[in-house]
């Protein structure tokens, strides 16, 4: 069983010692997977996580990211792995859909590109166009 307090309190690296990092806890969800489901921002800070890594449903760090951002209207963990990773931004998962997908469409979108320099938001936006250009075929 996932002890989602359990890991949304770790807040440093004595406690992070207790989970591996490189290995899936559940389902192929990793411990960064859970970090970010339970918004524990100061857990993730501790140290890199292999957030290219794919759960089983096909969501990278940042697509996880994304995704809870939407539901949740909070930003903060996005921001950090953008900021963090930006090498990864571009990482396109099993369906073809990089993070930006995961987005609903609104200002913050344009605050992530006006905040985050690092990131090639020209192919992310490309790749949009394609899947849906392939959709309708």
């Amino acid at each position: 069983m996932i002890n989602f307090d359990k890991i949304s309190k770790i807040k440093n690296k004595n406690e992070l010692k207790k989970f591996k990092i490189d290995e899936p806890i559940f389902l192929s969800n990793y411990l960064f997977h859970y970090l970010i489901m339970t918004n524990n921002l100061k857990g993730i800070k501790l140290t890199k996580f292999p957030i290219y890594k794919e759960n089983n449903e096909g969501l990278q760090g940042l697509h996880l990211a994304a995704k809870m951002s939407n539901e949740t209207k909070n930003y903060d963990m996005l921001n950090y792995l953008l900021k963090e990773y930006p090498e990864y931004a571009n990482n396109i998962n099993y369906f073809n859909e990089s993070f930006l997908d995961l987005l609903d469409v609104n200002e913050n979108i344009i605050k992530l590109i006006k905040e985050h320099k690092k990131v090639n938001w020209y192919n992310l936006l490309i790749n949009i166009i394609r899947t849906d250009e392939y959709q309708h075929c």
